[in-house]
């Protein structure tokens, strides 16, 4: 089988690293000890041992290898050290007999169109698993995942001014779900793509995982294994936002949740458009 069978590509902070937590619990799942192998976004013409000398943050983190109780000695040193090339990237993945493998980084959503055509070409039917949030609470997270993460700061004692600051370019760009999509879409066919949203895992996550499952050719029975898991939050960071900085994401964000509405047009993305409205004109 080819490897990998799918990839799950974003966005950050909606529930991928849940998703990672749950697929890598399915017994016929193989997923790899780390979240995020980032073989796709970063220049792959040298190994990683760079990031053990300078990359203190990665090396540290708890979240480094995530739920997983494999032997990742010798899969770490293939990590690190190896040569990146599409070799080196398969040899990354080590299912069983009868195992699927997948990874999930969420940065790959935002791959430019011709690294997007070069997956493709490797692997031409490669799935693809995209999950959707609503702008304004999916910066909000991102903000405070980084202010406590990387500037070690306290984002309930910061001012709305001093809190937009951080809000970058990319965070947008994260949350451009249409222009993102469709750049997929010019490459894998409609039923290589998986499309979910936050919001369904959220208030149904039977319902979403039902809707993975079937996308990834599993078998549903497998379920009620998953019960203890189907609300477990993962790596979450988030306090309550200020309307103030509501409001001012939504004025960023607008653009973004009017074209995520106009292509999906379904229950959650009404909603989106009618929060962002009323935030912006109360």
């Amino acid at each position: 089988m080819m490897r990998p069978y799918f990839i799950g590509i974003g966005a950050q902070k909606a529930a991928t690293s849940w998703l990672h937590l749950l697929l890598s619990q399915h017994p016929k799942v193989w997923m790899p000890p780390m979240k995020e192998l980032h073989f796709f976004n970063r220049a792959n013409n040298h190994s990683h041992f760079r990031t053990i000398l300078f990359d203190k943050n990665n090396i540290n983190s708890k979240n480094r290898f995530r739920y997983s109780d494999k032997k990742i000695n010798t899969w770490n040193y293939r990590y690190f050290f190896n040569k990146r090339d599409f070799n080196y990237y398969q040899s990354l993945f080590l299912p069983a007999e009868g195992q699927i493998c997948g990874e999930i980084t969420p940065s790959y959503c935002t791959l430019e169109s011709n690294k997007i055509k070069a997956i493709k070409d490797k692997f031409p039917s490669l799935k693809i698993i995209y999950i959707f949030r609503n702008p304004i609470e999916r910066d909000w997270s991102q903000l405070c995942m980084t202010l406590k993460n990387h500037f070690k700061k306290d984002i309930s004692k910061l001012h709305t001014n001093e809190i937009l600051q951080y809000l970058k370019p990319k965070y947008l760009y994260q949350s451009d779900y249409c222009s993102n999509s469709e750049r997929w879409e010019q490459h894998f066919k409609q039923e290589q793509l998986f499309y979910g949203f936050y919001d369904e895992i959220v208030e149904n996550p039977k319902a979403f995982l039902r809707k993975l499952f079937q996308f990834l050719s599993l078998e549903i029975s497998q379920m009620p294994s998953f019960q203890h898991l189907l609300e477990k939050k993962v790596n979450s960071f988030s306090t309550r936002i200020p309307s103030s900085v509501a409001k001012e994401i939504a004025k960023r964000e607008m653009n973004n949740i009017k074209s995520t509405y106009a292509k999906f047009e379904n229950e959650y993305t009404v909603r989106w458009l009618k929060q962002a409205e009323n935030l912006i004109n109360p």
